[in-house]
């Protein structure tokens, strides 16, 4: 019992680390860390433009947000050396744990992955 109700309050302070409740919509911090500068970049209906590695962004303000399985789910595209990388959740497919969040803040990395010599971002919650 002790055990059930330590994993509990553990669970619960991560929770509350990732997110927080607001009365604005879905607040987002992004956070580059694919090692690259990125030009044109757009995640959901956001425009965010040129985004310089290790640098993050104001805290954006989304109506909702889309997951899935817990993992951001957004669609995005951007320019890495004149090359178009679009978001790796395209192979999202399964739809099972899609879920949409209309409240909180959260903060988010964005990553490169390279699946068979092409680029795509991964975006993870920080």
């Amino acid at each position: 019992m002790k055990f059930i109700a330590s994993f509990l309050i553990l669970f619960s302070m991560f929770l509350a680390c990732t997110y927080e409740r607001n009365d604005q919509g879905v607040l987002v911090k992004f956070y580059n860390d694919t090692g690259y500068d990125i030009t044109d970049l757009n995640i959901g209906d956001k425009q965010i433009g040129a985004f310089k590695n290790n640098e993050s962004t104001s805290y954006l303000v989304y109506d909702t947000f889309n997951f899935d399985g817990g993992m951001p789910d957004e669609e995005c595209s951007g320019i890495i050396a004149d090359s178009e990388v679009i978001c790796s959740n395209i192979f999202y497919w399964c739809g099972t744990g899609k879920k949409t969040e209309d409240n909180g803040t959260y903060k988010m990395s964005i990553k490169v992955s390279e699946i068979d010599s092409v680029r795509y971002f991964d975006i993870f919650l920080r």
